[in-house]
């Protein structure tokens, strides 16, 4: 019996709008609860510092272009910045309408999340990925 996803997936993945709002967002719900917080001036300032630093970290570090390659021996390419590394889904991903939070371990040993969300990628793709994931992936038929 063939299996019916034979062919490698390959998804070019670029920086989300929705990721790009969430940020923002946590950003205003920091300003709103820091200006109604009684606390003096400089030690506001010094907090909005801080979360704005942080803020900006992570969005640097979920910032990239994503290139994944699902093969099928249910191996993974994932190339960020040109550095390619091979890595195994993790049974902690995450899939629902308008995202799929891939977690990765490589070949190292170290963990790493890719956010895919509905607008980082075609339609049809995203489609495709959901079902392989639901359907073909190992990980997710030892956990139903």
């Amino acid at each position: 019996m063939s299996r019916p996803y034979a062919n490698p997936l390959l998804l070019d993945i670029r920086l989300s709008r929705y990721l790009k709002f969430y940020f923002l967002l946590v950003f205003c719900l920091l300003v709103i609860a820091l200006y109604n917080i009684p606390l003096w001036w400089m030690l506001k300032a010094l907090l909005l510092t801080m979360g704005a630093m942080f803020i900006g970290f992570q969005f640097r570090k979920y910032a990239h272009d994503y290139r994944l390659t699902w093969a099928d021996d249910n191996q993974w390419t994932v190339d960020v910045n040109n550095q390619q590394s091979t890595a195994e889904l993790q049974a902690s991903s995450f899939i629902s309408v308008r995202l799929a939070l891939l977690n990765f371990k490589d070949e190292a040993g170290r963990s790493f999340s890719v956010p895919v969300f509905s607008d980082s990628i075609n339609a049809e793709q995203f489609r495709q990925l959901r079902v392989r994931l639901r359907v073909e992936n190992p990980v997710h038929k030892k956990t139903c």
